[in-house]
């Protein structure tokens, strides 16, 4: 009995060593410090050559350094050995591919092997197919795994579907967890209800807190439909430059200060 735990402590020791090799590697690939990451790769392969780590870890190498095609090859050898991770970050090259039956063949790979945060990229191509239903379990399922990124999408599948008073559940518990870009779509709820004014302040909220140029764009389209041409088109032309970063004139400068310097606060009613 002394050696055999002696044996799985050894094992364990080294599995703590594998781990802890596979994370400063990592942060090395984040920081760019791509010569250093490669040392450590092969400090894993040397001691567990069979480890889908240190394959995971050059895939995310070289995807890092957009080499999409060598990413996909160290990610499909890791998924070949079940390593979840590799899964999710294939499905999500094959749906930047725009490739979503194998995108989503990747994901439920990722689900069943444990990376249940596949599930809100899953439910996002089953939007995008307009499979809603199927949208809405992948998206509940994430948050009973405590996923809390799913709230959004999954209120915008309530707005699909109109169902407006889920749809406000789910933003209200976003806006408590401060989840980005919230503001957004709670306007984007009240422009679909009709309910304009509502949708106009938070629009502005939405870029006066999240800098978001959608919501400014949006608002502008707004007052166009409101015969407030002038300062609509104003609107929209400003929110045009800053999603293509173009210099801003002195008129604009003066329109996004008065734009941001309204700080109001809001609340869903």
């Amino acid at each position: 009995m002394g050696a055999f735990r002696d044996f799985k402590n050894t094992i364990r020791d080294l599995d703590k060593n594998v781990q802890l090799l596979y994370e400063h590697a990592n942060l090395a690939i984040t920081t760019q410090h791509y010569d250093h990451a490669i040392i450590l790769l092969e400090q894993i392969k040397q001691q567990q050559p069979k480890d889908p780590r240190w394959m995971h870890g050059l895939g995310n190498l070289h995807h890092y350094k957009g080499e999409t095609t060598l990413a996909y090859h160290y990610y499909m050898q890791a998924a070949q050995l079940k390593f979840a991770l590799s899964f999710n970050h294939l499905g999500q090259i094959e749906s930047e591919r725009h490739n979503h039956v194998l995108a989503e063949h990747y994901f439920l790979s990722a689900i069943q092997y444990g990376h249940h945060l596949s599930l809100i990229s899953l439910g996002k191509i089953l939007v995008n197919q307009y499979r809603i239903e199927d949208a809405l379990s992948c998206f509940e399922q994430a948050l009973e795994h405590e996923h809390h990124d799913a709230l959004i999408p999954l209120a915008q599948c309530h707005i699909l579907q109109k169902n407006y008073v889920l749809a406000k559940e789910a933003l209200t518990k976003a806006l408590d967890l401060d989840l980005p870009h919230t503001s957004h779509y709670i306007a984007h709820m009240y422009h679909q209800q009709r309910r304009i004014e509502d949708a106009k302040g938070w629009y502005i909220h939405s870029f006066q807190v999240d800098k978001n140029i959608a919501s400014l764009e949006q608002f502008g389209q707004i007052l166009c439909t409101q015969g407030q041409i002038i300062d609509g088109e104003k609107i929209i032309s400003l929110s045009q430059n800053l999603e293509d970063e173009k210099p801003l004139t002195e008129l604009e400068q003066q329109l996004i200060q008065s734009i941001l310097g309204t700080n109001s606060s809001f609340q869903i009613i």
